[in-house]
């Protein structure tokens, strides 16, 4: 079902403008990550082809975020903020395929959790280990398309374990890894809850917690201060060169 980016945009501006607008009330500190940064950075606003929207905040800020929630919820009731069935709790519209048509079911702004990375790197390298364990056993269903055939054998099985258990219990089991090296003071820090790819990158703490004002569209939202170590890491050296047309794509 085809969908209008403009449409999607207009959606995702107003659930940035309400998350911005919790944040800033609650002295809460976020940046915008992923596409969304590089929208702020390389267009001003979003990508012309990108359909999500997706922001970064360290852990305290996030319990924070949870804690406050439900009162702007019953405040403001057209928006929503739920599990999105695995490791990601995101902003969406109640009634948004009425409002909007059904092609627009799927439009949310995703919220990312950084934790702490291990400094020893025996115990970075058996925690990214264990993440990855967790993600492929919460994986209901495994894209086998992009697997050889032992890994496939191995998707089918993890998956099948994991169905063992309540996705509640499998999204407790993958925080509580996630946050176990919150304990000690680290360098590093990734928003572990995030894509399976990008698990093994690192990136200074304070790349999260150190932000400032950036126009976007017709509004201004956070971004941190180090955007383009960030997009670096996510993109390469070229991010500011958007992508050949046929690449492009969410």
């Amino acid at each position: 079902m085809q969908r209008d980016i403009a449409v999607c945009h207009e959606i995702l501006l107003k659930l940035l403008k309400f998350i911005d607008h919790i944040c800033v009330s609650e002295q809460i500190t976020y940046t915008l990550i992923s596409g969304t940064l590089l929208g702020a950075v390389r267009h001003k606003g979003f990508i012309p082809w990108d359909d999500d929207a997706d922001i970064a905040m360290t852990r305290a800020d996030y319990e924070h975020l949870k804690r406050v929630v439900p009162r702007y919820l019953e405040q403001h009731d057209e928006f929503t903020f739920e599990s999105d069935g695995g490791r990601v709790f995101r902003f969406g519209l109640k009634n948004i395929e009425q409002t909007y048509g059904a092609a627009y079911w799927y439009t949310f702004a995703d919220v990312f959790v950084a934790d702490n990375l291990p400094a020893s790197p025996l115990r970075y390298r058996l925690h990214i280990a264990y993440l990855k364990l967790l993600q492929s056993i919460m994986k209901r269903k495994p894209r086998y398309k992009n697997y050889g055939f032992l890994a496939k054998v191995a998707a089918f099985f993890l998956s099948l374990f994991g169905r063992c258990f309540p996705i509640s219990f499998l999204q407790k089991w993958y925080e509580q890894v996630s946050r176990a090296p919150n304990k000690r003071e680290t360098r590093f820090a990734w928003t572990k809850n995030g894509l399976y790819k990008h698990l093994t990158l690192k990136a200074e703490r304070t790349y999260f917690s150190e932000v400032t004002r950036v126009p976007f569209e017709d509004t201004v939202l956070s971004a941190s201060v180090h955007a383009a170590e960030l997009l670096t890491l996510l993109y390469g050296a070229d991010y500011m060169e958007p992508p050949p047309e046929h690449l492009r794509g969410h």
